[in-house]
């Protein structure tokens, strides 16, 4: 109540009340939400690294608890406090990362209130970049049509994600930025699989891939392959789809990179449970669903799980 009338001196004495009996008792999801009430206070009293401590602590239980709502709320708050600070490409990233887990669990109203963030991020890049005009400036243009191409793609308008990344592809291109030209070549396949373009999808992948070698980039060589892959996948050619994930679960397991790890062995799960190898998607699905665990994602380690359950039901009824 003290936080809706902008009594925000009572608000912090109430939730660090409130936050002490949360910590007693040992509720680690009530001390999150306060955590989360605490730094919004504190924001609105313009005391940002306040703020950000609270929202960082509460973000850090969230993913202790494989909280993904409350890790979308937690990123959401520090998106905020960047944007009152007017440091828009940290907010970007944070906006993107909110919105991605909401767009997971299918919180709409939530994913209404990121892409509003995003759109006054984009806004006011595209107002500033009106002015800055010089080379220098054109790395931050493309940034900017790449975030909003991702707004399109997350909202499925995949015919507009695909125009904006291309100008952003250009614009690397020319600056001759090789890393983030082989990430936009991802995402432009990406779009182009949604749209069931399989050989444009299949040719950019092929084309990350090829930068990612050249320059060394492990990490975008990996999801290039397994981009590859799962357009092998859509088109029946399992073969080449499991020698496609293969490959990219040997990288990420030589990165140490889990979630890209375990999102290939999902894919690999299910690829083998096309040709009927059961005990070989068990096997992948079991390894994806600790991952999962570690990683404190818990409803991708249940989804992990269902399907390793109707994969063993699947091999009963079989017999």
């Amino acid at each position: 109540m003290y936080a809706y009338q902008s009594d925000h001196v009572s608000a912090l004495s109430c939730f660090n009340q409130a936050l002490d009996i949360y910590t007693s008792n040992n509720n680690s999801s009530g001390r999150a939400r306060t955590l989360r009430d605490l730094a919004e206070a504190h924001r609105c009293r313009d005391e940002h690294a306040q703020a950000f401590a609270f929202y960082s602590e509460a973000l850090q239980i969230c993913v202790d608890a494989g909280d993904e709502n409350g890790r979308a709320d937690s990123l959401f708050g520090l998106a905020e406090t960047h944007r009152y600070r007017r440091e828009y490409g940290e907010a970007a990233e944070l906006y993107l990362e909110s919105l991605q887990i909401h767009t997971n669990t299918g919180m709409k109203r939530s994913r209404a209130t990121d892409l509003r963030g995003l759109a006054e991020y984009i806004d006011f890049k595209a107002k500033a970049l009106q002015i800055d005009t010089d080379v220098g400036e054109r790395r931050e243009t493309a940034m900017t049509l790449w975030s909003l191409a991702e707004v399109h793609r997350f909202q499925h308008e995949y015919s507009e994600a695909i125009n904006v990344y291309s100008q952003a592809l250009q614009i690397y291109i020319d600056i001759g930025d090789q890393q983030e030209r082989a990430r936009t070549l991802r995402c432009l396949a990406e779009a182009n699989r949604f749209q069931q373009e399989y050989i444009t999808a299949h040719n950019l992948h092929s084309q990350s891939l090829q930068i990612c070698t050249d320059i060394g980039d492990r990490y975008g060589r990996g999801v290039s392959l397994w981009g590859l892959a799962e357009g092998h996948q859509a088109l029946h050619d399992y073969d080449e789809a499991i020698k496609r994930y293969s490959e990219a679960a040997q990288l990420f397991t030589d990165m140490g990179e889990k979630y890209w790890r375990a999102e290939t062995l999902m894919s690999l799960a299910v690829t083998n449970q096309m040709l009927a190898h059961l005990s070989e998607a068990i096997s992948l699905l079991t390894e994806a669903s600790e991952l999962w665990k570690d990683m404190g994602d818990s409803q991708r380690a249940s989804e992990s799980d269902a399907l390793k359950r109707l994969q063993i039901a699947g091999g009963r009824s079989n017999k």
